[in-house]
């Protein structure tokens, strides 16, 4: 984990110097591309942080939840509708679908929104462009079920077995920085705090679906 904070600073340490050196004449141009180099960088170290506090808190039992009754189909179309007009979407069409009449589930809205952006985030990331991405809510008398499906690459079932688990990165990645392998791992334990489960389906060449499945042993209206 070292090396993940290491790398990325290192290279900002290097434009940095480069910048302050009076021993070249950077174009306006050569600027930006530095300049954007550094907030790249710097983004991925803050994000690399945020989810090392918060897997530590996972870990220690540290992270409060507050559960309140939420509407999961308006929830989750405010979620898709924002991520469909996010930079990092515009080359991946995406849908929801509501199968269900109105389900209210009791979430931590905060934290299960980190859920569903972790997994739409590694829909991008391990799809080419132009993967199509669906989520959809449905429920039986027994459980409230939330997917995302993909029809991207899929994954062997090596990587399927360990998708969950901290710092794993999986095989295939349009992420030049990997990721920090914690995002899948924290979107595991924010549902297990909701007393839910989270489950894979994936094969290669055809897509994957990964669903959220919530009993309606728990509060639920």
């Amino acid at each position: 984990m070292s090396h993940d904070l290491k790398t990325p600073l290192s290279t900002i340490y290097g434009y940095g110097l480069m910048l302050e050196s009076d021993q070249y004449q950077w174009s306006k141009e050569e600027v930006m591309e530095m300049g954007q180099v550094i907030r790249e960088k710097s983004e991925y170290m803050s994000t690399l942080i945020e989810d090392l506090n918060l897997t530590y808190r996972l870990k220690n039992g540290a992270l409060p939840i507050n559960r309140k009754p939420v509407e999961l189909s308006e929830f989750l179309t405010s979620i898709m509708d924002e991520f469909s007009r996010s930079s990092s979407s515009e080359d991946y069409p995406c849908s929801f679908e509501d199968q269900t009449n109105g389900v209210i589930f009791e979430i931590d809205k905060a934290w299960f929104r980190r859920v569903i952006e972790n997994l739409l985030a590694n829909a991008v990331k391990h799809n080419e462009k132009g993967t199509h991405i669906t989520a959809v809510l449905s429920e039986t008398e027994e459980e409230v079920r939330i997917e995302m499906k993909d029809n991207g690459r899929g994954m062997a079932q090596e990587t399927v077995d360990h998708l969950f688990n901290r710092y794993y990165r999986g095989t295939n990645t349009n992420d030049p920085t990997n990721g920090t392998g914690l995002g899948l791992a924290i979107a595991k334990e924010l549902v297990l705090l909701h007393d839910g489960d989270i489950q894979v389906e994936s094969e290669l060449g055809t897509g994957t679906t990964i669903a959220i499945i919530l009993k309606k042993s728990s509060p639920v209206k």
